[in-house]
């Protein structure tokens, strides 16, 4: 079974076993970088992510890779540049309180200045 279908599958049966946001946090943004009958390498993209899976999740991850075919004695995690630019969507509102003068959402930054104390004047001239 090709990597990309084995690692799919693999989050498909986590995805099912914990909730939508450990999900979406901790798995969502990996990927499998190789593997072989008794080892894997799994792609996060920051070290945050690496010691929750490891700390967390790896008899999670250990039992459902040999679902899977995988028997892995030795699981490794490493930062992979290709897993450093995925970006679960998220529904989440951006708040921004009064005194506050910027925000960030979507990855791009952009201005705020807060309420405006007179509305825009409009000039129209005699044309």
């Amino acid at each position: 079974m090709q990597q990309s279908r084995v690692w799919q599958a693999v989050l498909g049966e986590i995805e099912l076993t914990i909730s939508r946001g450990n999900f979406v946090t901790w798995f969502k943004p990996t990927q499998l970088l190789s593997y072989t009958e008794t080892a894997a390498v799994i792609g996060v993209p920051n070290v945050f992510i690496k010691q929750q899976l490891e700390r967390k999740y790896a008899d999670l991850i250990r039992s459902t890779l040999a679902k899977n075919g995988i028997i892995a004695e030795v699981i490794e995690y490493k930062m992979s540049a290709a897993t450093q630019h995925v970006r679960p969507a998220t529904d989440e509102a951006v708040l921004v309180s009064p005194g506050q003068t910027s925000y960030k959402t979507g990855g791009s930054s952009e201005r705020y200045t807060g309420p405006r104390t007179s509305s825009p004047v409009m000039e129209m001239n005699g044309s």
